[in-house]
């Protein structure tokens, strides 16, 4: 398994396709890298706070409500599109075809409903898993309080194995899906043996995303609020409250975010479609062959 080649090739494909990034902003590892911690006002409510954030009526907080629901459902829609779409692109890119944004976009949308239905079978897997885990810890600690906490140093790593196996059996089955057009019930059947017959490749695949994960959400962090909150700072010195001068920055600091959100998004999904690849078609090293014997000369 050559991990450098998916790396570099990932970032590569990231990189040089930037149509890709409208993609990467809703597929895995875009949004979620940028984290906004607002402050809130003190215990009398949102117009009695020190920040000065205006008050609501109650009908406008449950409209705002709303609009966040919607926006959030939105998001949930094109993310799995989304997902289709970068994998379909990459299996074309890498595979020698020709990507094009609007087929990567009806692909996408051909392969969503799957997706979904992969998505609730991921979520109620995991949802059961961790049912089992807080059963079992709850019938241990009503046994002894020393019995449940020892029983914690078991179930909550046995929680972390379920997820990972979890996550890479619906990773590779989503591949399967967009590659082999394949139903529900075959992707993940292929998932799962892939995984069984291939565990320490899937284990180091998912130890590199985890690390790459934590490395540039620091990163994006990092940057995030070099851009933002310079920004912020001069709304306060103009006379702005802290709330508004927030979110000036947050607004300044959107672009960029968005940007290195959708190459992430674009780097992550690549990673594991190029490992997917390097499962069922591993790539022919350019290693030179040892020649055959020569033939014993004739006597």
């Amino acid at each position: 398994m050559n991990y450098s080649r998916i790396i570099n090739r990932s970032f590569e494909i990231a990189w040089r396709y930037k149509s890709l990034w409208v993609f990467g902003m809703f597929a895995s590892g875009g949004f979620a890298n940028f984290n906004f911690n607002m402050p809130t006002g003190d215990s009398d409510g949102f117009g009695s706070g020190s920040f000065g954030m205006p008050e609501f009526p109650p009908e406008l907080i449950g409209m705002f409500m709303m609009a966040i629901g919607a926006l959030v459902l939105v998001f949930m829609v094109m993310g799995l599109i989304s997902q289709a779409a970068i994998i379909d692109s990459v299996n074309r890119i890498d595979r020698g075809g020709r990507y094009r944004f609007g087929e990567a976009f009806s692909a996408g949308i051909d392969f969503f409903l799957r997706f979904l239905g992969l998505s609730i079978l991921f979520f109620v897997s995991f949802a059961i898993a961790i049912g089992i885990v807080v059963v079992l810890a709850v019938i241990f600690f009503a046994v002894h309080t020393a019995l449940g906490v020892l029983s914690l140093l078991i179930l909550i790593p046995a929680l972390l194995f379920s997820f990972f196996v979890l996550f890479s059996i619906f990773s590779l089955a989503e591949r399967v899906i967009v590659v082999r057009n394949a139903s529900i019930g075959d992707a993940i059947e292929e998932g799962w043996l892939l995984v069984k017959r291939n565990f320490g490749k899937t284990a180091m695949i998912f130890l590199i995303y985890i690390a790459f994960l934590i490395g540039f959400g620091i990163f994006s962090t990092i940057i995030w609020i070099i851009f933002s909150l310079p920004i912020a700072g001069l709304g306060l010195v103009a006379g702005l409250n802290p709330i508004s001068a927030l979110f000036a920055g947050i607004i300044i600091g959107l672009p960029v975010s968005l940007v290195i959100g959708g190459i992430l998004g674009v780097f992550y999904t690549s990673l594991y479609t190029l490992f997917y690849f390097e499962l069922v078609e591993p790539v022919q090293t350019a290693a030179i062959q040892t020649p055959p014997a020569a033939a014993p000369p004739l006597t």
